[in-house]
């Protein structure tokens, strides 16, 4: 008996990412699944991040007409032809699109409406407008219409579901697909670290310090700056307590000159995705204070860390990784730094915190939020596109998950 054909997979993303490429690999590695990637650039813009070896078939192609959008560069806009050249030619039996706010994912959603190819739209967008400057009046009709396109959708949580079902996607057909790390392999990645030796003493300042860990970029949008006016409001109730910033930016001197006025804070510049984890290891409390996140998948990170994660009510995944019951952090208001000091006092006070059950209610919470919740959304997609994927179920073992 001739063994049946794999369903061909075509997935569309900007760029590889180190929270996405071993999901990649993992999905290829499936039976029953051909998965193919199309990446529309080689890096991520102004983010100086290592690409490891993607194990899965992969190609970059050519863009022509790169526009860079924002100052500095925060994403770009382009028109890549050998992606409909791929449609075209091989036509896969599916498309995953990472993306719906570019030429090239206009042209993708045509020609997949054209070729009656299935398409799954992923999404992190939380607003209308989107994320570029210029495509705001799109989202009358256009937007919609791209939506609407969809044969199922995989946004990155429960706000982004939401929003997506106003653009016209359907709720049952809309599986929660987080931009999170491998979090099960970040926590193994943790245990490891504080296993060989005490994390702590590779970070600034003495053993008993309370290390309270920020990682982003230096933007407007993840608001450091309120971050930095509530640092001395900590300091007045938890003088042990000592900030380190992570990251860099275009606000980088704006972020040194603030820190200049207060104490006990460490700017440690731009880390690769194992530093990173070195020093969560070693951390008591992560904070995201954002004005605006799609998803963050730093908090993420953090909670697979075992950290308690001090949120703004504007991080796109605090409504699911901080939803009750025993949330393992706090949600606070955006542009209120005594909200935020208070938050930051009330975590680094607990009695629990650093305690095995704290650690273990944060990673479980990370887990819920992982890869195995992407594996298991993409599947039911597919499903949803009318393909019997038992095979890869089957193989993927996946845990329970709502």
């Amino acid at each position: 008996m001739a063994a049946a054909t794999p369903l061909r997979v075509l997935a569309i993303f900007r760029h590889p990412t180190p929270y996405r490429d071993p999901l990649l690999d993992r999905v290829a590695a499936l039976p029953g699944l051909l998965l193919r990637a199309l990446y529309l650039a080689e890096t991520f813009p102004n983010t100086p991040w290592k690409r490891g070896r993607l194990e899965h078939e992969h190609s970059f192609p050519t863009c022509w007409l790169r526009i860079p959008i924002g100052r500095p560069a925060t994403t770009h806009l382009g028109f890549h032809p050998e992606v409909g050249w791929e449609l075209l030619v091989r036509q896969p039996d599916v498309v995953v699109m990472g993306s719906y706010s570019d030429p090239t994912s206009w042209m993708v959603c045509l020609l997949c409406r054209l070729l009656r190819i299935p398409l799954i739209q992923c999404s992190e967008s939380l607003r209308r407008g989107g994320a570029v400057p210029g495509t705001q009046h799109a989202h009358g009709f256009f937007v919609p219409w791209l939506v609407r396109s969809a044969r199922a959708w995989l946004p990155a949580g429960s706000r982004a579901r939401a929003h997506l079902a106003t653009l016209g996607a359907d709720p049952e057909r809309s599986h929660r697909f987080p931009t999170s790390p491998d979090t099960r392999g970040f926590s193994a990645t943790i245990a490891r670290l504080r296993e060989e030796r005490d994390p702590r003493e590779e970070l600034p300042g003495e053993l008993d310090d309370e290390h309270v860990v920020f990682v982003g970029r230096f933007v407007t949008e993840k608001a450091v700056d309120v971050l930095l006016d509530a640092w001395p409001k900590v300091l007045e109730r938890r003088p042990k307590a000592r900030l380190l910033l992570v990251g860099d930016g275009p606000l980088r001197e704006q972020v040194e000159a603030q820190a200049a006025t207060t104490s006990r804070v460490e700017l440690l510049g731009f880390r690769e995705f194992g530093e990173v984890a070195a020093i969560m290891a070693g951390s008591d409390v992560f904070v995201l204070p954002s004005r605006f996140e799609p998803w963050g998948s730093v908090a993420c990170e953090a909670l697979a860390a075992g950290l308690p994660v001090v949120l703004s009510e504007e991080v796109g995944s605090a409504t699911d990784v901080l939803a009750e019951p025993d949330p393992p952090g706090v949600l606070v208001p955006i542009e209120d730094p005594m909200a935020l000091a208070d938050a930051l006092v009330t975590v680094l006070a607990d009695p629990q915190r650093g305690s095995e059950p704290q650690r273990e209610r944060s990673r479980r919470r990370a887990w819920a939020w992982g890869h195995d919740r992407n594996l298991q959304s993409l599947l039911r997609a597919l499903t949803d596109c009318g393909f019997d994927v038992r095979e890869a179920e089957r193989a993927a073992d996946l845990p329970a998950l709502d």
